[in-house]
């Protein structure tokens, strides 16, 4: 019984982390991250997170060019980081089906944690790259776009496919 309610409340976890960090899900919107739900708002099914934001913040060319390297090169430094948390993930799931020690569950759930924190923080140096590139008019409204930085480097290059 114990064992079952476990499973059943690290599942309820790995939900809720899921949804925190921008992975499916259903709901009334339809599992998207909130940079989604913004864009989806505003723009035609087509449109990318790198066109949206250059949209909203008014960048130039240049700027552009810019922030597509600043994501390629932070997506290309999360590759390690991306295949730790899916092992995390496989870990934590490996360990409830053999039922491991709570105390041993909860060392890998803080440790997914950790790495969840460390993609967070990509992101969140790639957005002050982003702000630093920007002119004071565009930083003003930098702040529109900070929500489409949650997640944004969780999967493969979601910044220039169209959003869903």
């Amino acid at each position: 019984m114990r064992l079952l309610v476990t499973v059943v409340a690290a599942l309820g976890l790995a939900t809720i982390v899921s949804a925190q960090r921008g992975g499916g899900g259903g709901g009334a919107a339809g599992g998207m991250r909130p940079g989604d739900q913004i864009i989806n708002q505003s723009a035609p099914s087509s449109t990318t997170k790198m066109d949206a934001i250059s949209k909203q913040l008014k960048l130039s060319r240049d700027q552009k060019k810019q922030l597509q390297s600043i994501f390629d090169e932070a997506h290309k430094g999360t590759a390690p980081l991306r295949k730790q948390i899916l092992d995390g993930r496989a870990k934590i799931a490996d360990a409830l089906l053999e039922g491991k020690s709570q105390p041993e569950i909860d060392e890998l759930v803080s440790n997914e944690g950790a790495l969840m924190g460390q993609m967070a923080s990509v992101e969140m140096h790639a957005f002050a790259d982003l702000y630093k590139a920007l002119k004071p008019d565009q930083q003003d409204k930098a702040g529109q776009i900070l929500p489409m930085m949650a997640g944004i480097f969780d999967q493969e290059r979601t910044w220039d496919t169209p959003v869903r």
